[in-house]
């Protein structure tokens, strides 16, 4: 009975803890960048919506409150839960990361948490709402390794960089309207044989990656001479990083 339960509360706890990846990756994995986006947006419904959180408050009432539904069982709840997510991908409306290696990585390390969990005396209706918790958790165990491997990212960006002594870059930077400028100039400039950051790619992480899968490729085979780089900053010295990488 216990294996049925777990296989439930791994398959209820899915979509919330993809969401959260989701939203995570896209602020590259940063704690400082996942705060920031929290303190304009809100986090409760960031990070548990609506809807799971009042069919486990419903679920955890029944259990406790003497009606004709008071024998619902976590099984029933999990359940219930597991069949929204499914409605939810079944429906294409699963926000879902890029399964980059670390996105996999953090993924599998937050369901081997839940499952272990899950063998707790607990109650598991709570399990799906905590998704957000084994996430950071698996973050902070694998952290010592990201730094290392960032660090190799950036240090090979700056040397691919260096192969390019006549490449022009332009850094945008500022407090707002780098995306606008970013823009307007690639316009301006669209007769020259050019490559602008993508949409979001602004900081040192994901400029020195960009650098690497993109614009080296492209000016050591197809001759692009001008980079175009938007360069953001959540705290001190990441501008002095990104021009490190992509000397403007």
């Amino acid at each position: 009975m216990r294996s049925i339960l777990v296989i439930f509360t791994l398959t209820a706890s899915l979509s919330p803890l993809l969401t959260f990846a989701h939203l995570w990756q896209l602020k590259e994995w940063r704690w400082d960048r996942l705060r920031e986006h929290f303190r304009h947006t809100g986090w409760f419904r960031q990070l548990f919506g609506i809807t799971r959180p009042s069919i486990v408050l419903f679920f955890l009432i029944s259990n406790f409150i003497p009606s004709p539904i008071s024998h619902i069982s976590s099984l029933t709840g999990l359940v219930v839960l597991s069949v929204v997510n499914s409605i939810q991908i079944i429906l294409h409306r699963q926000p879902c990361p890029v399964w980059t290696k670390k996105a996999i990585t953090l993924t599998i390390t937050s369901l081997l948490l839940t499952s272990l969990t899950a063998y707790l005396p607990l109650p598991l209706i709570f399990l799906p709402l905590l998704q957000p918790f084994f996430l950071v958790l698996s973050w902070t165990l694998f952290k010592p390794l990201d730094h290392i491997l960032k660090q190799r990212i950036l240090q090979r960006a700056k040397n691919l960089r260096s192969q390019f002594p006549h490449l022009t870059v332009i850094g945008i930077t500022g407090s707002a309207g780098k995306t606008t400028t970013k823009e307007l100039l690639a316009h301006i400039l669209d007769d020259k044989h050019l490559l602008v950051t993508p949409e979001h790619v602004n900081t040192e992480m994901g400029v020195a990656q960009w650098f690497i899968r993109n614009a080296e490729p492209a000016c050591r085979q197809a001759g692009v001479e001008l980079l175009i780089v938007e360069m953001g900053a959540y705290k001190k010295g990441e501008i002095r990083t990104l021009c490190d990488i992509v000397q403007p």
